[in-house]
C-alpha cells in the first residue's frame, strides 16, 4: 500500500503523462480538506474509493521536493514506532498540463508547503495500478495553490 502514494525510484514521476492531459475534464466533486496522506494512499488501491475521491479538491502539507518544472512531490514520513523506521511517502503533484504557469522551485525546495489540487488517479507508467495525483488547476494563480507553511509540530505520520 505504501506505493500507492509514493513515486518510484528517487523521486521519479511514475504516472502516465498522457493520462494527465484529459484528467481535469471531469466535474469537481467539491472540497475535502480533512483528507490525509494515508486516506489518499489507500484510495488508489480500491475502485470504490477512487470513485469517491476522484475530482475532489484537497489540501496536503509536506516538504516540497521538485522533480521537474511541471511536477513535484510533498514528502512526509510514516513511522510505526520511532523515527528510525520512518518510510517516506511522496504525494505526486503536477501542474495542469493546460496551464502556462510555473512554480519557483528554487524558492520552494525543501520548504514545507500546503498544496491545493484536484485528486486524480492516473495509471502508473508500468500499467500496474494507479497513483494518487493532485493536479493544480488553472483557475487560480499557483502561488495561491502552493503556499509556504510552518513545519508541523509532528512532521511524522503515524
Amino acid at each position: 500500500p505504501l506505493e500507492a502514494l509514493s513515486s518510484t525510484g528517487a523521486g521519479a514521476v511514475d504516472v502516465d503523462p498522457a493520462a494527465a492531459a484529459s484528467a481535469m475534464n471531469g466535474q469537481s466533486k467539491g472540497e475535502d480538506f480533512g483528507i490525509t496522506f494515508q486516506q489518499l494512499q489507500l484510495a488508489a488501491i480500491y475502485s470504490d474509493n477512487r470513485d469517491f475521491y476522484e475530482n475532489k479538491i484537497v489540501k496536503l502539507v509536506g516538504e516540497y521536493v521538485p522533480l521537474d518544472d511541471r511536477h513535484f512531490t510533498l514528502r512526509r514520513y510514516k513511522i510505526s514506532c520511532c523515527a528510525a523506521d520512518a518510510v517516506p511517502l511522496d504525494a505526486v503533484i503536477m501542474i495542469d498540463p493546460h496551464s502556462k504557469q510555473s512554480l519557483d522551485s528554487a524558492r520552494l525546495q525543501r520548504q514545507w508547503v500546503e498544496a491545493t489540487g484536484r485528486v486524480q488517479f492516473l495509471p502508473r507508467a508500468d500499467g500496474n495500478g494507479f497513483t494518487t495525483t493532485l493536479i493544480l488547476p488553472t483557475d487560480r494563480p499557483l502561488d495561491e495553490l502552493v503556499k509556504l507553511v510552518k513545519v508541523p509540530a509532528n512532521p511524522y505520520l503515524n
